[in-house]
């Protein structure tokens, strides 16, 4: 293992030949012992030494408590962050265009492999259902909504679809509602 020296006052006149060894190999004994022959050759006293070296210790120690709880205090946490949520909007609008390639070729293949008065009769029955999921619905509400009493005016009523599915946004929400629109 080479020996690494501590600078002095002036790079022309070594003063100290203390040996400097990795932070892991020191016990707190030695770390002191090697500050103080160091800030010697320095002019910096051990105390002011001390005092800076606990200041970078509290700032390593809050970075790497950000880091591990992933605040964000490191430096370089808010541009890890930045680049994945880029990765993740990539990766978002790759599956859509996929899907939309998956779609294009699922539509040729079905034009292809079903007859187009079969396609037609199909859509037509889509169509059929859906009216019918809507009648349905009505008739359950209609059928809901008689059972409602006018003694209790602030009871909900059952929604009545309109022909697209929607619900009117004029359809009222109570027979006190519905009550005041006879009324208007």
């Amino acid at each position: 293992m080479t020996e690494m020296l501590t600078p002095s006052i002036s790079p022309a006149f070594m003063t100290t030949r203390a040996r400097i060894t990795p932070l892991n190999t020191l016990s707190a004994a030695d770390l002191i012992a090697s500050l103080r022959a160091a800030s010697g050759s320095l002019g910096v006293s051990y105390d002011t030494r001390a005092r800076m070296l606990q200041v970078i210790f509290a700032k390593l120690e809050t970075e790497t408590i950000g880091l591990a709880e992933g605040n964000g205090q490191a430096g370089i946490a808010p541009e890890i962050k930045r680049y994945v949520k880029g990765i993740y909007r990539t990766e978002r609008e790759i599956a859509q265009e996929i899907d939309g390639l998956v779609r294009e070729q699922v539509a040729e293949c079905l034009k292809t492999l079903i007859p187009q008065d079969l396609q037609d009769e199909v859509a037509a029955q889509k169509t059929e259902l859906g009216e019918l999921r809507i009648k349905l619905h009505n008739s359950e509400s209609r059928r809901a909504n008689a059972s409602l009493r006018s003694n209790q005016p602030d009871e909900t009523l059952h929604d009545i679809l309109m022909s697209n599915g929607a619900v009117s946004k004029h359809f009222p929400k109570s027979l006190k509602e519905l009550f005041e629109i006879d009324g208007q």
